[in-house]
């Protein structure tokens, strides 16, 4: 990031910006019209170079004015006073540049290929600092009718300026705009610009012309949208060697406008998630502990469950576990950001067991072994949950107790701590909460229901009851909203890295089936409460009430039990303990090594719920019955891990590679041409390796080449065993499939290799390297051989996109084969992670060639189908001796 050396101060303090206001003012301009220009411009607050970019502006304003863009009837009335105000200031720069504060105003580059922005803050006033760029090829604006070029760029330029100004006039305050000192661009709207106004500063370069001689700006909003997202640019009219890169702005540029386009449409932009949401109440906790591993990978795992449940076995000290990761430099920070869980290396060591308590102990250890061996299989009762008989007769008493507070008891008061019992209850049971968490829940009072649309990015904590009030006064409940829960992550994404990740949610909002949102409504009137708390109850009371109720029902019915139902229930329909813990927002297990690999959307998550609430209630004698239909977007938000690759964008990556790896060369290329080439083809190589079978992208991650050179090199698929988990402590493999489309490329790549080193005389550098270096070779520039690594990944996908993760490929493809109705234990066989709701189990449930893994491999090969993907033979038949 570009940033200033100086902070960036608030503008409502830059002496740049009062004196400027202050001297408008003087010749007759209002003061608080220019204030609104500077906001919704999100001028710098030193005003550095802005004489050239109120001189652009106004240019692009006097298009807008005409309405031959679209109507900006919100703002419109203010357009002919602003563009009077920056012919004002451009046609006046000297003498503004000699005011105190504004020694900058009128700032020049230094050389030609100089921008007096950069080191300014340039992703934090990215559309400024794009908006001072003209054309190359017109020095004055607006462009010469006749210079086609100059035209599409500029008419380019206005619609970045139409849509951050309509999007921040909706969503950035002037008091917020004047009070910001931040280092990054907020508020966000309509998406952050930093890589988009990269890409139009890149884009003035005549290089390009070409490229965007399709792209029809002058198109009128929402048209432009859906052309430019439509738009695939001419990489065939570029170098090679700038090809990726011109794919990468033009990725840039269109997140940008689809940001634009669902601000168009009413949604309100997403806010960039940092860290792990917070507030986490699970289990397990990092110490450091003087034992001879790194002590930032030793974890003292504590029992799962602290209750009272006799049918949960209380756990026998703590077990010991040490992370053995892959590689040197594998700590669990590190392997965050490259995309992986950083539990997902963990190892037991030992167990701390009290002595005293040590006999008794070890029968217990004993079945507790056993019972690990066990929870490979999966089976839809256990006795540590309500059983169907025993679901009905928990629903008859919470019913009971509801209504007999309905019917004037003798005793009120009894009742109404029944009662209170009994929506706690019923509460945990159709929603799947905990004790302490039902206690939590507050109301929520909305205008209407189309508002429940954006709570998805709010940050509530705790569970909320959605109700709003008719025109009579009459109070109707809508539905409840549970937090979402990701990891707790240790690091921080980049800006740029929301922008390339599926949207991610904070709060899902879920419908009422059974009638409870309107009975908890009823009781807090009744209770006249004064805050916004459903029950206002002491836990231990509160404690004491739920035992008197279940007390009656025998000694399995506990709370730990009830709170199960829900959960239970989603894991028997869909198999998937990774969506019940999400649907059922159960914050104990956000930090489970699948939440690191797996995003749900909002609408599966609601269908799962609406299924599993409908069959309970079903089960119990009740007709469920939807309190509100929530409205569904093309493009719903998701719950989970924070950086899943939109599928679009890595298939944008592919064809972009396809396109500069097919095109036809020149009769002579320089060596650093084929080098490049080489990279390009490496890459391509790499992401149909890495898409088709989950592989850790460790510290050399050749394993699979190296066992399908062993085998001969088929053009068929073939079983190998696949080591990418294992260390210096442990050997571990899984079985995984090479696929036949990756056996032919891997025939390919090795064909290319071959003719390579006949080209570039590297054959003696290739002989003395070691084996494993020879296998996916890296030609680095310099003449030198060394094996692919993450490293080399990233700096491949910041050339080509932007900053993705080099595992990135795990949650990818955990997503979307879920979504592609995979079952869940076939998929965490896929990317071998232990399955069932148990912490880690030394068994899979299934085999890879059990018969629904056809079922598996069928969307694996249409998950490749869908990103355009297929062997490619290397164009190295078509060049001339170098």
């Amino acid at each position: 990031m570009s940033v200033s050396k100086d902070p960036l101060e608030k503008p409502l303090t830059s002496q740049a910006h009062k004196n400027l206001l202050e001297a408008a003012q003087g010749v007759g301009y209002d003061s608080d019209t220019v204030r609104q220009l500077l906001r919704l411009i999100n001028a710098h607050p030193h005003l550095v170079a802005h004489a050239r970019v109120f001189a652009n502006i106004a240019e692009y304003l006097a298009v807008i004015q005409t309405g031959k863009l679209g109507i900006v009837a919100e703002w419109g009335q203010y357009i002919a006073s602003w563009i009077d105000f920056c012919r004002w200031a451009a046609d006046n720069a000297d003498a503004i540049t000699t005011l105190p504060g504004l020694d900058q105003f009128n700032h020049q580059p230094e050389n030609e290929h100089d921008h007096p922005l950069l080191g300014e803050g340039v992703d934090r006033h990215g559309v400024v600092t794009a908006l001072w760029n003209r054309h190359q090829s017109s020095p004055s604006y607006p462009p010469d009718p006749d210079n086609r070029q100059a035209l599409r760029f500029f008419y380019l330029q206005t619609h970045v300026l139409l849509s951050y100004v309509q999007a921040r006039w909706k969503y950035a305050e002037l008091n917020f705009y004047e009070n910001y000192d931040g280092k990054k661009e907020r508020p966000v709207a309509p998406a952050l610009s930093g890589a988009a106004t990269r890409s139009i500063r890149e884009f003035s370069l005549q290089t390009y012309d070409q490229f965007l001689s399709l792209l029809s700006p002058e198109l009128p909003v929402p048209e432009f949208f859906v052309d430019i997202a439509k738009f695939r640019g001419n990489l065939a009219s570029l170098p090679l060697d700038i090809q990726a890169k011109a794919g990468n702005y033009l990725s840039a540029l269109k997140r940008y406008f689809r940001g634009a386009w669902n601000v168009h449409k009413g949604k309100k932009p997403r806010r960039p998630q940092h860290g792990g949401g917070g507030g986490s109440k699970a289990k397990r906790e990092r110490r450091p502990g003087f034992i001879h591993f790194a002590s930032e990978g030793v974890e003292f795992e504590k029992s799962r469950y602290t209750t009272e449940d006799a049918d949960f076995p209380e756990s026998v000290g703590e077990m010991v576990w040490i992370d053995t990761g892959s590689g040197d430099d594998d700590t669990p920070r590190q392997m965050e950001l490259s995309g992986l869980a950083p539990t997902e290396t963990l190892e037991p060591i030992f167990r701390l067991v009290d002595a005293d308590e040590y006999r008794k102990s070890i029968q217990r250890l004993h079945f507790a072994s056993l019972a690990q061996e066990m929870a490979a299989q999966s089976y839809s009762w256990s006795w540590e949950k309500l059983g169907r008989g025993e679901q009905k007769v928990l629903w008859h008493a919470i019913e009971n107790a509801i209504a007999e507070f309905r019917q004037n008891p003798t005793n009120k008061s009894v009742a109404r701590y029944r009662l209170i019992a009994a929506l706690v209850l019923k509460f945990m049971m159709v929603l799947g909460q905990t004790q302490e968490r039902a206690k939590e829940l507050k109301i929520k009072w909305i205008e209407s229901a189309h508002q429940l649309a954006q709570f998805d990015q709010e940050t509530y904590d705790y569970p909320v009851l959605f109700a709003t009030k008719t025109g009579e006064g009459q109070a109707i409940a809508l539905g409840f909203g549970l937090p979402a829960i990701e990891p707790d992550y240790k690091t921080e994404l980049e800006d740029e890295q929301h922008a390339l990740s599926r949207p991610l949610s904070s709060f899902i909002v879920l419908p009422d089936l059974c009638g409870l949102a309107q009975q908890l409504l009823n009781f807090y009137h009744e209770e006249r409460r004064f805050n916004d708390h459903i029950f206002g109850i002491e836990p231990r009371t509160l404690s004491e009430k739920i035992g008197d109720l279940l007390g009656p029902l025998g000694s399995r019915f506990t709370p730990t039990k009830v709170a199960l139902v829900m959960p239970s229930q989603i894991v028997r329909q869909t198999g998937d303990i990774s969506l019940a813990w999400v649907v059922c927002s159960i914050d104990s297990r956000r930090n489970e090594s699948r939440m690191y690999y797996t995003r749900h959307t909002i609408k599966k998550i609601r269908a799962t719920y609406i299924q599993a609430a409908t069959s309970i209630l079903r089960l119990v004698g009740y007709t469920p019955q939807l309190s509100i239909t929530l409205e569904e977007e093309e493009d719903m938000p998701s719950v989970g891990a924070r950086f899943v690759l939109r599928f679009d964008l890595l298939k944008d990556v592919i064809t972009n590679l396809k396109a500069m790896l097919t095109k036809r060369y020149p009769d002579t290329l320089s060596r650093a041409y084929i080098f490049k080439y080489d990279q390009y083809y490496l890459f391509y190589t790499y992401l149909m390796l890495s898409i088709s079978t989950g592989i850790r992208a460790v510290v050399k991650p050749v394993g699979l080449y190296s066992d399908w050179c062993l085998a001969g090199g088929p053009y068929y698929g073939f079983y190998s065993g696949l080591s990418d988990k294992e260390s210096m402590y442990f050997d571990k493999s899984r079985l995984v499939e090479v696929l036949p489309e990756l056996a032919k490329q891997f025939k390919n790549y090795q064909v290319h290799v071959k003719f390579l080193l006949s080209q570039i005389n590297l054959r003696g550098q290739w002989e003395s390297a070691k084996l494993q270096d020879q296998l996916l070779l890296v030609l680095d520039g310099k003449q030198n051989i060394t094996a692919l690594s993450p490293t080399w990944i990233e700096e491949q996908f910041k050339e080509h996109l932007g900053p993705v993760p080099a595992n990135f490929n795990r949650a990818f493809m955990r997503t979307e084969l879920l979504e592609r109705g995979v079952a869940a234990e076939l998929v965490d066989a896929f990317l071998a992670m232990p399955t069932s709701e148990k912490a880690r189990i030394r068994c899979f449930p299934v085999s890879i060639s059990d018969v629904r893994s056809k079922f598996w491999l069928r969307s694996l090969h249409r998950s490749l189908m869908n990103l355009a993907w297929f062997p490619l033979k290397a164009g190295w038949y078509l060049i001339q001796a170098v």
